[in-house]
C-alpha cells in the first residue's frame, strides 16, 4: 500500500522547497526512518515500504502545514524571499515532520503514538515549531523569513486589534446592537440637599 497521493511524476522539489539545496530534507528524512525501509534493507525505492514516492508524499504535506502555519502568523511565505539560514532551520522540522507522518503511517503502528516512542519523539520536535511561531519565542524575521509589508507578526491571542475596533465602529451600514455597556447604568444622582431622589 502506497502512501503517495498522485501517480503522477515527482515534484521538482528545487523549485519551491524549504531546504537549501535540492534533497537536504529528503536525505535528514532518509536518515530518521531507514529503519522501516523494507524489504531494501534501508534504501527507498519504489518497492520498498514506504517507497521513495511516499517519502516524497511526506515531505510535501509536512511542508504545506509550515508554509500555513507562518502565513497565519504573518510571516511572507515565498520562499525565494528567505535566507538560506532560515531554509536550513526549517528544514530540519520539515523533516521532522515528514518522519512523524511516514511513521504513524507504517504497518504496526496504531493511529497515536505511544509514550516514548519515535513517531511522539519526532511529532514533540515538529510541533516545537510551532509553539515557537505561537508564543514569539523566536524571532523568525532576525534568521530571514520575512514579515509581509503592512501585516506584521501576528500575536496569538484572542480579541481583535484597536484598528479592527474601530473599523468596526465606524461602519455605518453594520446592524447596531441590542444592548450597549451603558444601556442599564443607574442614571439617578444623589441630591446635596434633602430631597427625595427622583430619576
Amino acid at each position: 500500500m502506497s502512501l503517495s497521493m498522485s501517480s503522477g511524476s515527482p515534484r521538482l522539489r528545487n523549485e519551491m522547497a524549504i531546504e537549501e539545496t535540492a534533497g537536504d530534507v529528503r536525505a535528514q528524512l532518509e536518515v530518521l526512518v531507514r529503519h522501516l525501509a523494507t524489504p531494501t534493507g534501508g534504501a527507498f525505492t519504489q518497492n520498498s515500504f514506504p517507497s521513495s514516492a511516499d517519502l516524497d508524499t511526506a515531505i510535501e504535506a509536512t511542508e504545506a502545514e509550515i508554509l500555513a502555519w507562518f502565513a497565519s502568523f504573518g510571516y511572507d511565505i515565498v520562499l525565494a524571499n528567505w535566507s538560506v539560514n532560515a531554509k536550513r532551520y526549517i528544514a530540519r522540522y520539515n523533516a521532522l515532520g515528514a518522519a512523524y507522518f511516514i511513521e504513524m503511517a507504517h504497518t504496526g503502528l496504531v493511529t497515536s503514538p505511544t509514550p516514548g516512542s519515535r513517531a511522539e519523539t519526532y511529532y514533540n520536535f515538529y510541533m516545537d515549531l510551532y509553539q515557537k511561531l505561537r508564543d514569539g519565542a523566536l524571532s523568525f524575521q532576525d534568521i530571514g523569513v520575512p514579515i509581509i509589508e503592512g501585516k506584521g507578526v501576528k500575536p496569538h491571542f484572542t480579541g481583535g486589534s484597536y484598528d479592527e475596533k474601530q473599523t468596526l465602529k465606524d461602519d455605518t451600514d453594520k446592524v447596531q446592537p441590542l444592548f450597549t455597556r451603558d444601556q442599564f447604568k443607574n442614571k439617578i444622582t444623589v441630591p446635596t440637599e434633602n430631597k427625595p431622589l427622583v430619576p
